[in-house]
């Protein structure tokens, strides 16, 4: 036969559903300030590769539009913040011209050939300073320096937000440096 006592069930107490509470409130405030720290490491790894996009972008034009250079028309000597040279493109001489322009923080990219001149920017709002020195030897075309640095926005305060490259830039191409036929 049962009993009063065997029908009774068991519930949970005040203190033990406080105890649970707390216990649950440590793992989240863990769990929280680990998924904060992930944030903050990922959005670091984001800036570092946006950082590190814009260098590429900078460079490989650079890369691609010297390597074809035929000759240097303006020295870097009294303005290095602009380098003119002429190129190679399809059989055809194109006169290419980086300019640093420090009001909007940004590379430009002139194509001075036949027809319009094309302008394309590079680094929008994010080259913070830009310097070219193009090494001539003998008359010809040795290397073009270039110091370069580069700044993201970022709301983490330990993000990279800067990152500053010095690159050298070669041609196989080159003739030699004549300064009084180098256009104004």
């Amino acid at each position: 036969m049962k009993t009063a006592s065997d029908n009774r069930t068991r519930a949970f107490t005040l203190v033990e559903i406080m105890v649970g509470f707390c216990i649950v409130m440590l793992i989240y405030t863990s769990f929280s300030r680990i998924f904060r720290g992930s944030g903050h490491q990922i959005e670091k790894g984001f800036k570092m590769l946006e950082l590190q996009t814009l260098l590429d972008e900078v460079e490989h034009n650079l890369r691609e539009d010297v390597r074809c250079l035929r000759k240097v028309e303006l020295s870097t000597e009294s303005d290095p913040t602009r380098f003119s040279f002429q190129m190679y493109d399809e059989n055809k001489i194109v006169r290419i011209e980086y300019e640093f322009v420090a009001a909007r923080n940004v590379l430009l990219r002139k194509e001075l050939s036949e027809g319009a001149a094309q302008t394309r920017e590079i680094g929008p709002g994010n080259i913070e300073n830009c310097v070219f020195s193009a090494k001539i030897q003998d008359g010809r075309f040795e290397r073009l320096d270039l110091a370069l640095k580069i700044k993201v926005d970022s709301n983490v305060e330990t993000a990279a937000r800067d990152l500053t490259a010095v690159a050298h830039f070669t041609s196989r191409c080159a003739e030699p440096y004549r300064p009084w036929l180098a256009a104004p």
